[in-house]
């Protein structure tokens, strides 16, 4: 019986050993793993980051020359790529379509383009951006947009907001009988910038 016991003990241990052994090859496996899993992970960032730079860099060059980006401001560069930051009236005023009944003659309209043209830059931009969305205009201006920026007339009651939708670049406008009450309702609808709440 005595020797029964040992032998059940040594196996025992033998056991331990083993498990001892399996385990640390089992933490050995997971920390190589690991390791594995990190220096694929950081080729795989440093791969795409190439790719993504290269890339850009190409965009870049479709931009803006190479030869020419030496002599470049970062408000240039910045211009070439996002656009520009500022909204010239007159610019605008030139590219914009009416639809009937309303034209260049028409009161309300005269109205808007003098709201426009007393509002500060910032100011005129957050309108732009609140007509369609824009944040700045593309390289080229107004004229380089793929459609056309168009008022029509809304013909719901004068109490209404102006509406605009951002999709198609058109502002619905009320036949305010004067520029105080456009201004004032203009300048109500375009400081809300949330969909269905002017």
């Amino acid at each position: 019986m005595h020797k029964r016991v040992i032998e059940d003990s040594s196996a025992q241990m033998e056991l331990i050993r083993l498990g001892m052994m399996l385990s640390h090859a089992v933490v050995f496996a997971i920390m190589l793993c690991t390791r594995v899993q990190h220096t694929l992970v950081h080729m795989l960032q440093v791969s795409c980051v190439s790719y993504v730079s290269s890339r850009g860099a190409t965009g870049l060059y479709e931009i803006v020359p190479v030869e020419r980006l030496s002599t470049l401001t970062y408000a240039d560069l910045r211009a070439a790529i996002l656009g520009e930051l500022r909204v010239d009236a007159a610019e605008w005023k030139k590219e914009v379509k009416y639809e009937d009944p309303y034209c260049e003659d028409s009161e309300v309209i005269k109205f808007f383009w003098k709201y426009v043209q007393e509002i500060n830059d910032s100011e005129r931009v957050d309108l732009l951006r609140w007509m369609t969305g824009l944040f700045c205009l593309p390289p080229g201006g107004f004229s380089s947009l793929t459609q056309g920026f168009r008022i029509s007339k809304d013909h719901g009651s004068l109490d209404r907001l102006p509406t605009v939708s951002t999709c198609s670049f058109m502002l619905s406008l009320p036949e305010y009988k004067s520029f105080d009450s456009l201004a004032y309702k203009l300048r109500q609808a375009s400081e809300e910038y949330t969909f269905g709440r002017a």
